[in-house]
């Protein structure tokens, strides 16, 4: 694999050969070295996949924090959760929707995404203003960029009809763009962008303990039996394996599940 790093000290790069776990390693040591520079007690990766990325944040971050990893697939959140266990980092980790997260309004400090928005153009708003919900203070978007890419990138990104027109969907919403330029690592014919947004109403810190939120309604789950529950929605999310499954077609309608 070959790999294009931003030297940052002009307009030229270095092609560094690299296997798939170094790139990821080495991507996952530049975002540490952004996130460093934030005021930050909670963490949410949406899209954690098997956790590779985030764990080796955290690793370089060498501070505990609250941290927590929504994916829709439970078989990657099983491979997360032994890869989590092997490395000694701990994680919270839950099925999940991008487009309905399963936290409280403002509820986690610094959110981010690696590679996770990318297939879903057209609902590129959705999904960003569905993360600032959650956000209380920043949002990191690390994504194929068409506005920055190169002539390979852009052909790719109109093969696979991935995302365009990220950019311009930002300068419409009601936030603040710190920063919006070239990650420090990608490949030739996937240049990505790393986007800091910022909150423009950024929220007080969250002092108790965070919760799970019901999908549907974003009301605090009870736990009971095992399981969690939302006693609004009288919807009953099942844990299997330690991992929560907070997804709305999951969702199982149980009004009197707490008298049981």
């Amino acid at each position: 694999m070959y790999l294009c790093k931003n030297d940052k000290m002009g307009e030229t790069y270095q092609r560094i050969e690299l296997t798939p776990g170094e790139f990821s390693r080495l991507a996952a040591k530049c975002l540490a070295a952004v996130m460093k520079n934030m005021e930050f007690e909670s963490l949410l990766e949406v899209g954690v996949g098997e956790a590779t990325t985030l764990c080796d944040i955290l690793l370089n971050l060498q501070k505990e924090k609250n941290v927590y990893g929504i994916e829709l697939s439970l078989s990657r959140l099983y491979y997360a959760q032994k890869f989590a266990k092997q490395k000694g980092v701990a994680v919270h980790l839950a099925a999940g929707d991008m487009f309905s997260l399963p936290f409280e309004d403002n509820s986690i400090d610094l959110v981010f995404t690696y590679y996770c928005i990318d297939a879903h153009r057209g609902k590129e708003r959705q999904a960003v203003e569905e993360m600032l919900r959650v956000s209380s203070r920043y949002l990191i978007l690390v994504e194929p960029t068409y506005e920055l890419g190169n002539e390979e990138t852009k052909r790719r990104i109109d093969e696979q009809y991935y995302i365009k027109n990220l950019q311009e969907t930002l300068e419409k919403m009601d936030v603040r763009i710190l920063e919006y330029r070239l990650f420090d690592v990608f490949t030739q014919n996937n240049n990505s962008a790393i986007i800091i947004l910022e909150k423009m109403d950024k929220a007080e810190k969250k002092m108790e303990k965070l919760f799970y939120a019901c999908p549907v309604c974003k009301k605090k789950l009870a736990e009971h039996k095992g399981n969690l529950y939302c006693d609004d929605c009288f919807n009953l999310y099942p844990v299997i394996g330690r991992i929560p499954v907070l997804l709305k077609d999951n969702a199982i309608l149980c009004s009197k599940y707490l008298e049981f």
